[in-house]
């Protein structure tokens, strides 16, 4: 994807990009940087504090004022929020955001992840980054800021941006201003990162117990349909030692139903509950999003998914292209959109609810696409598609068929056993 090139949409946005990170992990080096690059884009807010200018600061980014005037400015509702960091008040001034955005830029400021609730009540536009690695140095903040980073939840986060040091500082600014503009370009489909990360968790988490192929009938047959696919794709494509991650793993079905070879196994599930059933001899298990993993670059030769759909979007398709090796394979399923637009209507068309036993209702993101859409957010984040089908019914014979699905093939008026109701894949990077 050429991410210089941002989709008009967002210009009507009001996006506010809030920056998290340990003290002295290099956000100001990096949103100063990031500024400097795109100057017609980006644009940080005045702050207001009660502290003295350091050495060699300029009166850019913060205005400094006795502690009066600071009371008086917050008393006029100045401030987005306010904050007392070691004696000293920081207020982000609200006139100087709605200037930004009147100027069609994005406010982009180095704000504590505490405050970030308080300024999503005033701005529904809030994307929030997290600068990891290692602090340089210490400060007065170090020892507090190790300890609260070391209990937040990184999930919560929409960009994750590693400075590791190793680069110069504008390798992570262009990496935040390439993960902003796929923010950006693909806001009207998508609702931010965090969001689905924090819906599906809840979603399996909930229905974890009862995800089974005898209880979630229309799971069971799009896996009966998958068979040959999948007998296929391990068969031809993965190797003896291959490094192999399994995203969203459900309970286990893909290493139940099928002959791997000798395989370095590694499974991610953004739901502990759903974790919590897959066999505990089967590799290396870790609780978290696809979006945002901390294996190193180039680490998987395969990653592999049966039922894409609840994190098959840009940020995690980067992310899966990022840890994959040159030439390594993304093998997956995902409901057709034939198929999903027959049973969800236009305001629901990216989620799916499951039923459970006491009548409780569990909601997740189910993302589908027409092989055309499939083809191109491919090719955006770095894969060649090297096989794909249509699968269809036909394969069933005397059992049961999940009513989402009848109904969904009557609706269309095709026979249902020639209904397409997944798209199978296999991708190199």
């Amino acid at each position: 994807m050429n991410v210089f090139l941002i989709m008009d949409g967002w210009r009507n946005k009001n996006f506010l990009v809030l920056i998290g990170g340990k003290s002295r992990i290099g956000k100001t080096s990096i949103v100063n940087r990031l500024i400097e690059l795109f100057p017609q884009k980006y644009q940080r807010p005045i702050s207001y504090t009660t502290r003295a200018r350091r050495e060699n600061e300029s009166a850019g980014e913060y205005r400094f004022v006795n502690l009066e005037s600071f009371s008086d400015l917050s008393a006029s509702n100045s401030f987005v929020t306010v904050d007392e960091v070691y004696g000293n008040l920081y207020g982000i001034s609200t006139v100087s955001i709605n200037q930004i955005l009147s100027e069609k830029k994005v406010p982009v400021k180095e704000v504590h992840p505490s405050n970030f609730n308080k300024i999503r009540e005033k701005y529904a536009g809030v994307i929030t980054v997290l600068i990891e690695g290692k602090a340089i140095g210490e400060d007065e903040r170090t020892a507090a800021d190790e300890e609260f980073y070391s209990f937040l939840d990184v999930s919560l986060f929409d960009i994750i941006i590693r400075n590791d040091r190793t680069n110069n500082i504008e390798v992570p600014a262009l990496e935040l201003h390439e993960a902003l503009s796929s923010l950006f370009s693909f806001s009207e489909k998508f609702p931010l990162p965090s969001q689905i990360d924090a819906i599906n968790r809840i979603g399996y988490d909930i229905i974890a117990d009862e995800f089974t192929e005898d209880k979630r009938v229309t799971t069971h047959n799009f896996h009966t349909s998958s068979i040959p696919f999948f007998e296929y794709a391990i068969s031809n494509y993965i190797r003896t030692g291959d490094k192999v991650l399994e995203v969203g793993p459900g309970q286990n079905w893909l290493l139940s139903n099928f002959h791997f070879p000798e395989i370095d196994y590694y499974a991610i599930d953004v739901s502990r509950n759903m974790m919590s059933h897959l066999n505990t001899t089967c590799g290396k298990r870790i609780v978290g999003s696809i979006r945002n993993t901390f294996f190193p670059s180039s680490s998987f030769d395969i990653v592999i998914a049966s039922l894409a759909d609840p994190f098959f979007y840009p940020a995690s398709l980067s992310e899966i292209c990022r840890i994959l090796k040159t030439g390594g394979r993304l093998i997956f399923t995902i409901p057709s959109l034939e198929w999903s637009s027959c049973i969800r209507d236009k305001e629901n068309a990216n989620k799916t609810k499951f039923l459970l036993s006491n009548q409780a209702c569990s909601e997740v993101f189910s993302f589908t696409y027409s092989l055309e859409e499939l083809r191109k957010m491919l090719a955006d984040a770095g894969f060649q598609i090297i096989y794909s089908t249509e699968v269809s019914m036909d394969r069933f014979s005397g059992e049961e068929i999940s009513p989402a699905i009848s109904m969904a093939a009557q609706k269309k008026a095709v026979d249902i056993y020639s209904f397409i109701i997944l798209n199978a894949l296999i991708c190199i990077k």
